[in-house]
């Protein structure tokens, strides 16, 4: 009987000294890789993977948010801004994957209460923000206004221990990354934009709502803020094909209302030579860091021969000039498509 019990103690204790020096371990390469950017990101390469942006651009601009005094907002397309390139600003790009309108809103509020009034807010608009509804779940933390969580609770976990491991791996979930300056980067093998591939992006997208309530509440948010507004660039064949949706007049539409809720706001999904391009996108709506080099001298206030400005400009005079933009497109697609 007392040799089954020293059986069962030594047990339990190399089990437990296993468990110790797994959780030990788990942390100690946790720390090493930080794939959430609690201490400043990857101690291991050169690459940051975007594992949970929601949760990981809290960490890294609490631990600076005395640094900044602006704030990009948008959707992993407007990740690719190079916030360092938006002169006479210090600004922090708070762009994640699918971000939306009601979540910039929460996001904040949030940063609002822990202190940050920043000169300039940008924003970047995208059209899935006025078509159906797709319910985010809350974060708490971001909700609830509290501190986000420990870096210990989050780290002796085996989820945050499978992001390090893929890290290690260079497994990217994304074809994104951050550089060790977490400025957004593409890796090299994006694939090729092909426009007439079978097309099923747009096949549910319907305008349901303007969403310019939303718009105008963040930027109540910070009422001292300059507003400064883009739409994401859009390939013009992709426009063709929310066109033959018979949802382009009220994109526009919808576009040109939201635009009056910003001091400064560009459309780059106008039609341009950029936007007919097929080697600086890989799927019409995700575009690469040139394009968004060109975007970043338009909001500095230079001109190129990319997007418009809708300030000033009526809904009317808007529509008619993308129209017409785009019906040049496709004369041109037309004369330069081989005869049947």
């Amino acid at each position: 009987m007392l040799k089954s019990k020293n059986k069962l103690k030594n047990y339990s204790m190399a089990l437990t000294i296993t468990m110790g020096m797994f959780m030990g371990l788990t942390f100690f390469l946790n720390i090493l890789v930080d794939p959430l950017w609690f201490i400043g990101g990857t101690k291991i390469g050169k690459k940051n993977f975007a594992f949970n942006e929601r949760l990981s651009k809290v960490n890294l601009f609490l631990n600076n948010q005395q640094n900044y005094d602006c704030i990009v907002f948008g959707s992993s397309r407007t990740t690719l801004l190079n916030a360092q390139k938006i002169l006479g600003n210090s600004c922090f790009n708070f762009s994640f994957s699918g971000g939306r309108i009601e979540e910039f809103i929460e996001y904040g509020k949030y940063i609002k209460r822990f202190g940050t009034h920043p000169k300039l807010v940008v924003v970047g608009v995208d059209e899935f923000n006025f078509s159906e509804t797709r319910e985010t779940p809350p974060i708490p933390f971001i909700t609830n206004f509290t501190t986000p969580p420990n870096i210990i609770e989050k780290y002796l976990s085996i989820d945050v221990l499978w992001f390090s491991l893929k890290s290690l791996a260079n497994a990217n979930p994304l074809l994104r990354y951050y550089s060790e300056n977490f400025e957004a980067r593409q890796e090299n093998n994006l694939p090729r934009y092909q426009p007439n591939r079978e097309n099923n992006k747009w096949e549910n997208f319907t305008i349901q709502k303007d969403n310019i309530s939303g718009y105008q509440e963040l930027k109540e948010i910070f009422p001292d803020a300059y507003f400064l507004g883009f739409s994401n660039p859009i390939s013009s064949w992709e426009l063709l094909e929310i066109e033959r949706k018979g949802q382009l007049t009220l994109y526009l539409k919808t576009l040109s209302r939201v635009s009056k809720n910003f001091d400064g706001f560009w459309d780059f999904s106008f039609p341009s030579k950029q936007t007919q391009r097929l080697d600086n996108t890989f799927d019409g709506t995700h575009y690469n860091l040139p394009t968004y080099d060109r975007i970043a001298t338009v909001l500095n206030g230079d001109q190129t021969n990319m997007g418009i400005s809708l300030i000033g400009m009526s809904e009317a005079d808007y529509i008619t000039q993308f129209k017409r933009e785009l019906t040049k497109f496709k004369l041109k697609l037309a004369a330069s498509s081989p005869p049947k």
